[in-house]
């Protein structure tokens, strides 16, 4: 199945190396194909220690989610089990830039805070909600990370500095 994700994220690097059009094109993609949103749940699932099957029962987990992607895992987290018993803050989209502030409802103290995305570059969605809520993330999950960094707590399907290296030289 990640045969599938990589031929299809490869196909549209073939038509935009990258930059606004190549990202559109890639969480449009991410957005409309059901069978990438299971892997992607199914592998946050066998990933987190802060998910129901590896967590002890009871403990404040909230899951943030952002944009239009967020809002499909939302109205559908009822079918997949790696959102139980979990509480979740969708927060509008476009914050990428960078150039907007967000101000959550209510201060919430979770145990674990865990954001959740269709791809990442710069970090700066989530750079963003961690400036509202005041921690970083414990976890991020990502489809498509295309950061030439890694950062510490993020696992993600895709990693293009990791598959570049692999498509080139095979």
């Amino acid at each position: 199945m990640t045969d599938y994700l990589n031929n299809k994220i490869f196909e549209i690097l073939k038509q935009h190396e990258g930059g606004r059009e190549f990202f559109d094109n890639l969480d449009h993609m991410i957005r409309m194909d059901y069978q990438v949103i299971d892997l992607f749940l199914d592998f946050i699932k066998k990933s987190s220690p802060n998910y129901p099957d590896n967590y002890t029962y009871g403990t404040k987990c909230v899951v943030y989610l952002t944009g239009e992607f967020g809002k499909i895992l939302f109205n559908n987290k009822q079918r997949h089990s790696a959102f139980t018993g979990h509480e979740f803050r969708w927060v509008e989209g476009g914050l990428r830039n960078g150039d907007k502030t967000i101000e959550l409802p209510e201060p919430y103290e979770p145990e674990y805070s865990i954001f959740v995305d269709d791809s990442i570059y710069s970090y700066n969605t989530a750079k963003t909600i961690e400036k509202a809520i005041g921690k970083e993330f414990d976890d991020i999950y990502v489809v498509y990370d295309g950061s030439k960094q890694i950062r510490r707590n993020t696992k993600s399907l895709f990693r293009y500095y990791e598959k570049r290296t692999t498509q080139t030289t095979t």
